[in-house]
């Protein structure tokens, strides 16, 4: 388990948020910004100044900067999208489909009397097997269509909500990375 010292940051005069800890007490710090020094209270006294102004790792978190906010902004962006694109298809859009089905045809069938079947036989006979789709099965097909446009839609958003999340994730590590590297003493 590794403890870390608090950290605190105090203001230079060039507004500038200038992090220290409490081994820098009592010393003076350069300023990220400007390069200027500033001095750092002793340690009873920056505890009193951590109280005013919220320590970076402490009881700052409250406030997100942009790129914390880019990165949850897109991380929501990218999973309600996915959602919706796999919801879309499996929505029944424009009702329930009344294509018979095999028990329908059956009851159709056994309702009727010999001699109407055997001249729907034949005019299936002498117009061949290949019909002309019914209007229900075109209705069916463009929501189909539609359903899948949308569908296509909502992972190109859920996309970019990832590459959103992609780029402020690695603003967040860069922004990190540059800070523990400026605050480190020469």
């Amino acid at each position: 388990m590794t403890i870390t010292a608090p950290i605190y940051r105090l203001t230079c005069r060039c507004g500038a948020a200038v992090t220290v800890t409490p081994g820098q007490a009592g010393g003076v710090a350069r300023c990220p910004a400007c390069g200027g020094g500033v001095d750092v209270p002793r340690l009873r006294d920056l505890t009193a100044v951590a109280q005013a102004q919220p320590a970076a790792g402490g009881a700052g978190r409250g406030s997100w900067g942009r790129c914390q906010a880019g990165l949850f902004l897109g991380l929501v962006i990218t999973v309600v999208a996915a959602a919706a694109a796999l919801l879309v298809p499996r929505l029944e859009i424009g009702g329930p489909a009344l294509i018979p089905d095999e028990a329908m045809i059956r009851a159709v069938v056994e309702s009727s009397d010999l001699q109407t079947i055997l001249q729907v036989w034949a005019g299936l006979r002498d117009s061949g097997v290949d019909r002309g789709a019914m209007p229900e099965e075109l209705r069916l097909q463009r929501v189909a269509g539609m359903a899948g446009w949308i569908s296509g839609l909502c992972w190109a958003v859920g996309g970019l909500g990832g590459l959103l999340a992609l780029a402020s994730g690695l603003a967040c590590l860069t922004s990190a990375a540059g800070q523990s590297a400026r605050g480190k003493p020469a």
